[in-house]
């Protein structure tokens, strides 16, 4: 990893004392959700066209159902996903949106018996509809299919970064995470291909992440912190990831809590857990203030 220099290294400087000097504490806003099918909660993404709607994902032992859930703590709508996209072991969702329209993608790459050398990442094109009943529409459905160095790795963590066009994947257990590198996620065929290794975390037990829309800043969480780094100027998201995390940012531990997004202008970021033995399940929603 190359060292920013003159200009870079002071903006960078000075960007680290503002993380960790301007980053304000605070009790975040809960979200209760009482529904039976919210109940093993891995993965979460905000719908940027609309800051009040949220999809998630259980993990395996679920049915094949992506959710659009709202801030009154409903499930506004229900997408089942038809035959040949099966919920094996979802783990995480990321997406890219433009406007009303956009690609989720949806990560089957838990591992937890490392059984498997291969996993899938569900692409579902829709398209957001103001106002509707029915709020998001499927417009097309496909599947990637790839393996990490050929190894058996059990992973929780997809990222999209939209500097670079490509998806990153991050690999749970060991002594460091791994980050691996899908590119051209968008045209790439079913055929089964190797993602490239990029990278490897200072930490280990990495349950979830999001990059911002900017691209710019990322958080990646365990069970017990949630992790923020600043990304550098013309830093890869390797790079980034293998250095020491910028700042630890408030986090109120949850039963197997593994889901994390970002809101759509970056002032917020929220997180999810399992039920567990618990009646309701919460949505925490805390401010990211940097003023």
């Amino acid at each position: 990893m190359q060292l920013p220099h003159n200009a870079d290294m002071k903006q960078y400087i000075t960007m680290i004392m503002l993380a960790f000097t301007f980053i304000i504490l605070a009790e975040p806003v809960k979200i209760e959700f009482r529904q039976p099918e919210i109940s093993e909660i891995s993965g979460i993404e905000m719908l940027e066209c609309c800051d009040s709607l949220v999809f998630a994902v259980n993990d395996s032992g679920n049915p094949s159902e992506v959710y659009v859930l709202n801030m009154r703590g409903e499930i506004a709508q229900t997408i089942v996903m038809p035959q040949g996209y099966k919920n094996n072991d979802w783990e995480d969702i990321t997406s890219m949106q433009t406007g009303h329209n956009g690609v989720l993608f949806i990560a089957d790459i838990g591992n937890n018996k490392l059984l498997k050398t291969s996993y899938q990442i569900i692409l579902m094109f829709f398209t957001f509809r103001c106002n509707e009943s029915i709020p998001v529409q499927i417009d097309s459905l496909k599947t990637l299919n790839f393996t990490m160095e050929n190894n058996s790795y059990d992973a929780e963590t997809l990222i999209y970064d939209s500097i670079s066009g490509n998806l990153y994947v991050i690999t749970k257990w060991g002594e460091f995470s791994k980050v691996f590198e899908i590119t051209n996620p968008l045209t790439r065929s079913s055929k089964v291909f190797p993602a490239k290794y990029c990278g490897k975390l200072p930490l280990s037990i990495i349950t979830g992440g999001d990059l911002n829309a900017e691209g710019d800043k990322l958080l990646l969480k365990t069970y017990i912190e949630v992790c923020f780094w600043y990304r550098l100027p013309n830093e890869s998201f390797g790079d980034m990831c293998s250095r020491a995390p910028d700042a630890l940012m408030p986090y109120k531990t949850e039963p197997q809590g593994e889901a994390i997004c970002w809101s759509p202008d970056s002032r917020f970021y929220y997180t999810m857990s399992e039920r567990k033995n618990n009646a309701t399940v919460f949505l925490y929603k805390y401010a990211f203030n940097m003023d």
